[in-house]
């Protein structure tokens, strides 16, 4: 079995997890944390001499037998008294040494960054996962309020509003994000107001269940989020409530998961997420595809050992060729 070098950062609760597996089944690891680099964590990259990392102490060559699994990247941490003017600057070199170290490494990246950029872009997903054969919502992106108006008429007044990337705002010293959200005929009369961002709007899809499916190599993992059972997490998921909402292992019709992996395959992904809804006549619906997406809640509320896997598909057991 190969080595796996984790790219993430302090706290993360998945390159933790994954760290712990490693070591359950005696497979060496390496956590680089991206928040600590440049100042407290090291890159060596020499074209003759290959790629050397220093962090916490420990240092490691990264050889073509490594594997990296590209989690996330953090912003550094700036050390006291360094020129706020300057921190622009030193982040984005620090990610482009990063994301270079990740698209030169000739052994297995989950994700290459260029990939993961790719699949991101939200209508691109909704384009490429209708030419498969997914079923969509009917979806616009507007800045202009009339259209956003007439096609709340044209879904007989039943449509959810969401981002197109989920964003971390500020407000009075707390972050907060914006979840998908049912538009309302009170919304309506600040509807001017999206003339200045644009906006998506998608047909309110009726669920019998969400599911969160995981993807890793050619092995899905679709977990069922019964999020109808409570009134706060009915149109988005994320407005968790672990009491009363039930995480389950379900099955997928066959043809449906052959999708799913043609659009994984299409953009290079070897691990994502993705978002369907089972609405109560039997329909699948495709929402969207998360590159990086978060995986773990569901591996504890369903007592599924997604991790276990990805460990195994990090390490070199069953590796996809692209």
């Amino acid at each position: 079995m190969g080595s796996v070098l984790i790219v993430s950062g302090s706290g993360d609760a998945h390159a933790l997890h994954m760290q712990k597996v490693l070591d359950s089944k005696k497979i060496t690891n390496f956590l680089f944390l991206t928040n600590k680099y440049p100042y407290l964590a090291h890159i060596n990259f020499d074209f003759q001499e290959g790629c050397t990392i220093f962090c916490n102490g420990n240092s490691v060559e990264i050889t073509s037998d490594w594997s990296i699994w590209n989690r996330r990247l953090f912003s550094p941490e700036f050390p006291e008294g360094f020129p706020k003017n300057l921190e622009a600057m030193v982040t984005e070199e620090a990610k482009a040494t990063i994301q270079g170290l990740l698209v030169t490494h000739r052994g297995l990246v989950v994700n290459n960054p260029a990939n993961n950029y790719r699949a991101s872009n939200k209508m691109h997903q909704l384009r490429l996962a209708e030419e498969i054969g997914l079923r969509i919502p009917d979806t616009i992106i507007t800045n202009v309020p009339k259209r956003a108006v007439n096609f709340y008429e044209e879904h007989n007044r039943d449509i959810i509003f969401k981002m197109q990337k989920l964003p971390i705002v500020e407000v009075d010293g707390k972050y907060k994000t914006i979840m998908t959200t049912k538009v309302k005929s009170e919304d309506l009369i600040f509807i001017e107001r999206i003339r200045n961002n644009p906006c998506c709007f998608q047909e309110r899809i009726e669920k019998e269940y969400e599911i969160r499916l995981t993807v890793i190599g050619n092995q899905l993992f679709p977990i069922a989020i019964y999020s109808q059972n409570s009134e706060y997490s009915k149109d988005d998921f994320r407005r968790y409530d672990f009491e009363n909402v039930k995480y389950k292992l379900v099955e997928m019709p066959k043809d449906l998961g052959e999708k799913i992996l043609l659009l994984t395959r299409e953009y290079g992904l070897h691990y994502a997420t993705i978002d369907l809804i089972l609405t109560p006549k039997g329909d699948y619906i495709f929402l969207e595809v998360n590159p990086n997406g978060q995986y773990l809640w569901t591996e504890e509320m369903s007592g599924i050992s997604i991790t276990e896997a990805f460990a195994d598909y990090l390490s070199g057991d069953g590796v996809r060729k692209f």
